[in-house]
């Protein structure tokens, strides 16, 4: 604790990153805890219908025809009143997508300017697709963060710069998708639970 602020705990960040990062590379379904049986998503990343008018009888809804993430809902109610809205997507950012943001965001409050920094950096660095280990394993920007804050712990910026330099290129360096032998293995491993 400094001065009354709880300390920035960069394992918690790094665990909780993690796991909602693979949730969301795995395109798993996500559930609201007070609607535990009607998934929020469907598998291209927009609001599912069902979601959309949960609570709601007679819920109907219509999407635009140009933008699925655009649509107005109806329906009834659990007093019986009547129920009206719409909603406008915007960007090339699907509601799946943007609700993982909101969540990483979350997590990330409390970050220490410089570690902001790193993080920015490495997930930059990173880029949108998944990047994975030569044995196939799913590698998220929140390890290689962790990987770059115990490597660059105590260097001085002439050396975390140089540092910077070939973590970039061994990112980068990294597949980001899995070879089908990968594939194969993975399921068998599975199989094999």
């Amino acid at each position: 604790m400094s001065n009354g602020k709880e300390e920035f705990n960069v394992g918690s960040f790094v665990a909780k990153g993690d796991s909602l990062y693979r949730a969301q590379s795995s395109k798993a379904d996500v559930y609201d805890k007070d609607y535990p049986n009607i998934s929020r998503f469907d598998k291209e990343g927009y609001v599912t219908d069902e979601y959309i008018t949960r609570g709601l009888t007679e819920g109907k809804v219509e999407r635009s025809k140009l933008n699925r993430q655009s649509y107005t809902y109806s329906g009834v109610n659990a007093e019986g009143e009547p129920v009206k809205g719409n909603v406008s997507g915007r960007g090339n950012m699907t509601p799946r997508d943007s609700y993982y943001m909101g969540e990483q965001r979350k997590i990330k409050e409390g970050m220490p300017v410089n570690q902001s920094a790193d993080w920015g950096s490495v997930n930059m660095t990173y880029g949108r697709e998944p990047r994975y280990s030569k044995k196939g394993n799913i590698i998220s920007p929140h390890q290689l963060f962790e990987f770059h804050q115990d490597k660059t712990k105590g260097m001085d910026p002439f050396q975390k710069m140089d540092f910077s330099k070939e973590f970039r290129s061994m990112v980068k360096s990294m597949p980001t998708s899995v070879s089908t032998e990968d594939k194969i293995i993975n399921q068998l491993k599975k199989g094999s639970n």
